[in-house]
């Protein structure tokens, strides 16, 4: 997991060194320091919009347990640790 703290109340914002586009059923992301492109589809991308609208993280778990059949705790979890990816890989700051 990362070193940088987050909280439920925290809200993530897109790296400014990291352009986004959707294209069909994907979000291609491209890190413009690495050159590195990422794909992220299904729950990653329904998480992705919703950081790149400035939601905070438990708002972003409450859609998810509205979207999909998912447990709280699962959830949770889930987000923490695609966040906690993101951040990693500077994606993204909080």
């Amino acid at each position: 997991m990362t070193s940088t703290a987050f909280s439920p109340t925290s809200i993530c914002s897109v790296s400014t060194d990291v352009v986004a586009r959707a294209l069909h059923d994907e979000t291609i992301l491209l890190d413009l320091r690495s050159g590195t492109y990422y794909t992220l589809d299904g729950v990653g991308r329904f998480i992705w919009d919703r950081i790149g609208a400035g939601t905070p993280l438990k708002s972003i778990k409450d859609a998810l347990l509205q979207e999909y059949d998912v447990s709280d705790e699962v959830a949770q979890r889930d987000l923490v640790a695609f966040v906690g990816t993101l951040i990693e890989r500077g994606l993204v700051t909080v």
